[in-house]
């Protein structure tokens, strides 16, 4: 009997093994069961495993050990297709737990006998893990993720999950469409809106300050379409201010492609052989333009001079849409005359003549032109439906444009914030003798925060000593005083001399929030201007600009809004009674 018992375990022995025995795969056993290898699944271990990364779309997962019951509290581990452990249910009420790890990022089919993920129309990668650029960018740009494209845009960081999982086309100069695709025409000035007084183009002051006799500058211009272009190095002082400004628009008008047609150079400070402050206008290049940089360099090309030697700053910043499209008609041409005692700095007042007030009917003629200030008809006065008392934070606002050249020889346009029913402005004009043009805005225009800041000459950020974010407040702009990326602002101080320009609409481009010490960090697209290099830091306080979606106007576009563009040649093709490459210009003779 025991013979017969010890062939019948035998034969047992002999038939017990996993199923087509693991495939090579893992190891048998107990219970004939594989227990495969990494990467390896199926009963027989047969099949392969793919890659896992976040998931672009998180799966249901239910009951996932088959008891009945929802269990968020215990981690489920040792699971092929979740290695990293994971709860039932769909994470309600937990943290941090969206985008788990999921083969093929939940955006994929896995093969597999290759273990290869074939991954869903737009997305690629080995683990179908990133979004992928349409069309390869055309050849004409670069695929480039969200964290990069967000450093790209002066510094900003992005930190969330998809980082490096959403991506999109960086085009290149000249290109547009989500794949590039599409070729950009020549940008221009609506030839029915342009007006003196009224189109606003960049101006640049460039300050050169104790300039070594063998010293050289550089000027890095960039373009409508963001295309940079580097002049040669040249020595900037000429025999006198004239000849000076003759070296910078030779080296501007020299820059291939023809990059700058033409500029407009005005100088003052000239002291020869040392120093020469001028401002560069940018005429022929209209339309919202990144700030041009200095770059300077001894007569070796080596950099050696500070920027308390050779400086560039803001005198005014071109645009795309003008948002004060509307005249303010009143029977007289207004000027601006300080109001009490005549000081530097006083507050001023829009007035008739530079001396007297506007008349009573005057008065009551800009103030139905200013009308509302806060976008709320409700509490609005009188026939001329003005705000006065003002809310709490907003102000009125208005663009005042001199209808001759200043005293800096070129014409200037402002921003006047006017707060009281005798046509306070709280911000200096640069040059309060010449004659306006007023017109105003649909948009709004407020306060943010309550502290003022510190804005040093020359620089392009501030510290704010009050949290004035709306990721604070939880709330967008044009619902709280509160400021974030793309908000436009301006830095305001009515005790500070009239030679520093206040009117100048700035764009938020960076917000940094510092968790350990209570003040945020604002950087802006242009440096705060000064015409007198060397002068101190100012304090400040954030006035809000918040526009309207009508009574604007963009008046700088492709073709000039005279023409169609040809996407595939970049070529305009001009309505009739319209010419030149931007179609920019009017003519009878024109076809």
């Amino acid at each position: 009997m025991f013979k017969t018992l010890f062939s019948l375990s035998l034969i047992a022995f002999a038939a017990a093994e996993c199923p087509n025995a693991c495939s090579g795969h893992c190891s048998c056993g107990s219970f004939d069961m594989c227990t495969c290898y990494r990467n390896w699944q199926a009963a027989d271990c047969s099949q392969r495993t793919c890659p896992f990364d976040r998931a672009h779309v998180d799966t249901p997962k239910g009951d996932l050990d088959f008891d009945n019951t929802i269990d968020t509290s215990s981690n489920i581990v040792g699971s092929t297709v979740y290695p990293y452990g994971t709860i039932e249910s769909s994470w309600a009420g937990v943290n941090n737990m969206a985008h788990n790890y999921m083969e093929c990022s939940n955006k994929g089919i896995c093969d597999r006998t290759t273990g290869d993920c074939e991954c869903f129309d737009g997305y690629d990668g080995a683990a179908c893990q990133r979004a992928s650029c349409a069309n390869d960018c055309s050849g004409h740009g670069t695929c480039q993720s969200i964290a990069q494209i967000a450093d790209n845009y002066f510094g900003n960081v992005y930190a969330f999950w998809d980082k490096k999982a959403t991506r999109g086309c960086v085009c290149d100069a000249g290109y547009d469409a989500p794949d590039c695709s599409q070729r950009k025409c020549k940008y221009g000035t609506d030839p029915l809106y342009v007006d003196d007084a009224t189109a606003r183009t960049t101006k640049v002051a460039i300050a050169l300050s104790t300039f070594a006799a063998n010293s050289k500058i550089a000027i890095k211009f960039y373009d409508v379409f963001g295309e940079d272009y580097t002049t040669q190095f040249f020595n900037p002082l000429g025999a006198d201010a004239a000849a000076s400004c003759v070296l910078f628009v030779n080296a501007l008008k020299a820059l291939p492609n023809n990059a700058v047609p033409s500029v407009n150079c005005y100088s003052a400070n000239f002291v020869a052989a040392t120093s020469i402050t001028v401002t560069l206008d940018f005429v022929s290049n209209p339309g919202y333009l990144k700030m041009p940089e200095l770059v300077t360099a001894n007569s070796n090309g080596v950099s050696t001079i500070s920027t308390t030697v050779a400086s560039i700053s803001t005198v005014d910043i071109g645009e795309f849409t003008d948002y004060w499209a509307t005249s303010c008609s009143l029977s007289v041409s207004p000027k601006m005359m300080v109001a009490g005692t005549p000081a530097v700095g006083a507050n001023q007042v829009i007035s008739a003549d530079g001396t007297a007030a506007l008349s009573a009917d005057d008065l009551k003629a800009l103030k139905k032109c200013l009308g509302d200030a806060d976008g709320n008809a409700a509490n609005n006065v009188e026939i001329t439906n003005w705000d006065i008392p003002l809310p709490a934070t907003f102000i009125h606002v208005a663009k005042a444009s001199q209808t001759v050249a200043s005293a800096n020889s070129f014409i200037r346009t402002e921003n006047l914030l006017i707060t009281s029913a005798t046509m306070e402005v709280i911000n200096t004009m640069t040059d309060i003798t010449q004659t306006l043009k007023l017109y105003v805005t649909d948009g709004t225009a407020k306060k943010v925060g309550a502290g003022a800041i510190t804005v040093a000459a020359n620089a392009n950020s501030f510290n704010a000593v009050t949290d004035v974010t709306c990721e604070t407040s939880g709330s967008t702009p044009a619902a709280s005083n509160c400021i974030q990326v793309g908000s436009r602002i301006w830095l305001v101080n009515n005790a500070i001399n009239t030679e520093k320009n206040q009117g100048l609409l700035y764009t938020v481009v960076k917000v940094v929030k510092n968790s350990e010490t209570p003040f945020v960090t604002v950087t802006l697209d242009y440096k705060v201007t000064s015409q007198v290099a060397a002068e101190a830091a100012e304090t400040m306080f954030i006035y809000q600009f918040i526009p309207a979606s009508t009574g604007n106007y963009e008046y700088v576009s492709q073709c000039s809004n005279r023409g169609a563009c040809d996407s595939d040649t970049g070529l305009c093709t001009c309505f009739k009674g319209y010419t030149k490459d931007d179609c920019s210009q009017q003519s009878s003779l024109a076809m």
